[in-house]
């Protein structure tokens, strides 16, 4: 296996190498373990410290707040949601819908029937039966 010099590797890191030149090299590094162990120490080895200015971060704050959408009357448009929803509540109420939901809807009616609950337990308990019995389930 031809290894990736010391050379072409410093190249690689600096970005100084053509675009067929770097994907082999990144293939190699990618599968052979010696080699990335090479390159790994080629960037220790360079050592280049990047210095930031002092005003880095403010100027990232500010490209920031440039590129996010204002959200302009966000209070008052929560305001007005709440105001059109107590406006329907009281509305509701007022001309009986409410009322009439649950006059409709006794509590004698519900408890004539079964829960979703002790539906599922009955199915359930229905399958295990046929199971027991060899109907529904075959190994």
């Amino acid at each position: 296996m031809i290894h990736v010099t010391e050379e072409k590797m410093f190249a690689y890191i600096e970005d100084e190498l053509p675009e067929d030149d770097r994907l082999l090299v990144e293939g190699h590094i990618d599968k052979c373990s010696q080699c990335f162990d090479s390159y790994l120490d080629a960037v220790d080895r360079l050592n280049t410290s990047y210095e930031l200015s002092p005003s880095f971060t403010d100027d990232i704050i500010d490209v920031i707040k440039e590129h996010t959408p204002k959200k302009a009357g966000k209070a008052r448009g929560t305001l007005f949601n709440y105001a059109i929803a107590s406006s329907m509540t009281l509305l509701l109420m007022g001309s009986g819908v409410f009322q009439y939901v649950f006059s409709t809807f006794d509590d004698q009616q519900f408890q004539e029937q079964p829960s979703i609950t002790e539906k599922l337990l009955n199915e359930t308990d229905r399958w295990r039966n046929d199971d027991q019995r060899g109907g529904v389930w075959h190994e």
